[in-house]
């Protein structure tokens, strides 16, 4: 017996919390509403500290459901936190401690709620913080701006449009899917995609928040953010939720550098998402992350659709480029559009668009080594065509002039053109951000959890 206690020493921390549990229960349903609270914020860090110490794999979920309960009602009866704890006479005989607290019902907690109304400015400020998330205005982005993904797309699609135009077609089994997970490599379009969603999806309320924006220095409040986007989810349906970097909010509650207000966080945001006593119908969430492995297990189970947004293809490439060079001043042609690709194969479409820029810098650059100028008929830096422009050139050109770039008018300066020279030159410099072994690791954790989306 010994040394299975010394393997789960979170189970001592665990028996400790009957008697004060009990007792604050006895004090709430008696309208003892101060010393109730005190009582459960203690039940609530003895349950905490036995999560973190350590407990048999069957305790877990049971604790985090406590854990949940109990913060739910310590919120509701935070109004009385300040006020004097008068317990009422205790019963001359006081419960028999149990052996285990199998027997405690942690709904039991929240049965009766206080006579007084929680005040209104308290609350106040929540929407407040999270009214930037409401996307007012939509962007200009379709699914078909979206190159290659076909199936990210067809999931995206069958999961939040179509259920937002034909909401009778999506009853009974045939439910939407309320979780979608879209991860990947850096700079693959997750965040793009959801903004196609939201170019889509005209008819419903969009709200886009990262970890940042659901995290506070003050205790207990990054819980009420996260109760408060749901709450502005819920009172705005149909909605859906973007959250980016969702790996930083619901990282896995075993890693040993999880905190305890980390905990809590992830706690609130399961019993959120599970929509206990709420009804989330009509909310979806949608979540981006690069490091899917580091996701809770409970919470990876909540998004029933796990979808890779892997590196773009060759035909995706292709279409990125063409659309990046579509407004750029090149010479480039169809033959070097497809050298182009063939030399991008393992980068991502950020990566992509970075070789791009560095390639339409090159004759900026040029330009401002340049020591001689002459006239010439060309197009100026605003793109309209005519005499007088000044172009770089060789000290021995004809009509050669010695001069600095910005030596010359600004409007008379020719618009610089970039061409294959240019393109090589990057190429030799840009390098992919995706190693082959972050590749690996994306694919495994694919055949094991996910689905791809390419």
């Amino acid at each position: 017996m010994e040394r299975r206690q010394e393997a789960f020493p979170g189970k001592m921390a665990y028996q400790q919390v009957i008697d004060p549990l009990k007792m604050a229960i006895q004090q709430d349903n008696a309208g003892n509403y101060a010393f109730a609270l005190e009582k459960y914020i203690e039940c609530e860090r003895l349950l905490q500290k036995a999560l973190k110490d350590g407990l048999p794999q069957k305790l877990n979920d049971e604790v985090s459901t406590k854990i949940g309960n109990l913060q739910a009602r310590i919120r509701e009866l935070h109004p009385f936190l300040n006020a004097p704890p008068q317990p009422q006479e205790p019963p001359r005989q006081m419960p028999k401690r149990t052996k285990s607290v199998s027997n405690m019902q942690p709904q039991r907690l929240p049965v009766q709620r206080p006579v007084q109304t929680r005040p209104q400015q308290q609350n106040s400020n929540q929407p407040d913080t999270l009214q930037s998330a409401i996307m007012s205005q939509r962007p200009n982005i379709k699914f078909s701006d979206v190159a290659g993904l076909t199936a990210a797309k067809q999931s995206l699609y069958e999961a939040v449009i179509m259920p937002i135009k034909v909401p009778d077609m999506f009853k009974g089994p045939t439910v939407p899917w309320k979780g979608i997970l879209l991860y990947g490599p850096p700079g693959t379009g997750k965040s793009f995609l959801a903004k196609a969603v939201a170019g889509e999806a005209n008819q419903s309320t969009f709200l886009t928040v990262s970890t940042s924006d659901l995290t506070s220095k003050w205790v207990g409040e990054s819980e009420k953010l996260i109760k408060s986007l749901f709450q502005t989810a819920r009172q705005s349906k149909p909605s859906i939720v973007f959250i980016d970097e969702i790996d930083s909010l619901v990282g896995d509650r075993g890693e040993d550098n999880s905190t305890e207000a980390g905990r809590r966080m992830k706690t609130e945001f399961l019993i959120q998402m599970d929509g206990v006593g709420v009804d989330n119908t009509g909310i979806i969430i949608i979540a981006a992350t690069n490091l899917p492995w580091a996701i809770d297990p409970a919470m990876r189970r909540r998004f029933e659709k796990r979808v890779y947004v892997p590196l773009p293809d060759k035909d995706a490439r292709m279409a990125l480029i063409v659309h990046n060079l579509k407004e750029a001043s090149t010479d480039i042609t169809k033959s070097d559009i497809k050298k182009i690709v063939a030399a991008t194969e393992g980068f991502s479409g950020a990566d992509i668009t970075i070789l791009i820029r560095d390639a339409l810098m090159q004759p900026i650059r040029e330009l401002q080594k340049a020591t001689h100028f002459k006239k010439v008929k060309a197009k100026d830096t605003k793109g309209v065509e005519r005499d007088g422009v000044w172009v770089a050139c060789s000290p021995s050109a004809r009509g050669s002039v010695a001069k600095r770039w910005d030596e010359l008018p600004p409007e008379d300066l020719a618009q610089p053109i970039a061409n294959m020279s240019h393109f090589n030159a990057s190429l030799s410099k840009v390098r992919p951000s995706v190693s082959k072994a972050d590749l690996k690791k994306y694919e495994q954790w694919t055949k094991e959890f996910g689905e791809d989306g390419s």
